[in-house]
């Protein structure tokens, strides 16, 4: 099942990277640079997020260990 605030997180990091690909552009960067820059971007958002929550709500991770790789579950910062 596909959630609302998953399309709307999804869009905004779709017009992001656009907007940011059409600034590199006009500035004479190489455009690829922002794609390969926003997948780690991303990823390394998501991980952050994640962290974050579990370091939140540790007392409860702490005791479900099992728990914190469980994104689908929600608790992304």
């Amino acid at each position: 099942m596909v959630s609302i605030y998953g399309i709307t997180i999804s869009s905004a990091i779709l017009v992001s990277v656009l907007l940011a690909e059409r600034l590199a552009k006009k500035s004479k960067k190489d455009p690829e640079t922002v794609w390969s820059g926003a997948l780690w971007i991303v990823v390394f958002g998501l991980a952050g997020a994640r962290i974050y929550h579990v370091l939140d709500y540790f007392s409860y991770y702490y005791v479900n260990p099992s728990n914190i790789l469980r994104i689908w579950n929600g608790g992304l910062g």
